[in-house]
């Protein structure tokens, strides 16, 4: 059944759009790099709480939000 409103998009043009949108906005997109560790802050209670950064394999990245894209394996 077909519904007007009803749409239908690829969903890497999709992944595209917003790539490239966060682009604008300032954000830094890094692909095909393998992430080996999250670096986490303690906070005084001995909790890990807050990303510092992430070792890759193209080295260290400080950052303060980690968005982990990787999908399915």
């Amino acid at each position: 059944v077909f519904i007007p409103t009803d749409a239908i998009v690829s969903p890497i043009d999709v992944i595209y759009t917003f790539t490239e949108e966060a682009r604008k906005h300032g954000i830094k997109v890094i692909e095909n790099c393998e992430v080996q560790k999250v670096l986490v802050k303690t906070t005084h209670g001995g909790q890990y709480h807050k990303v510092k950064g992430v070792e890759t394999s193209l080295g260290l990245i400080e950052c303060d939000v980690f968005v982990n894209c990787a999908g399915i394996v």
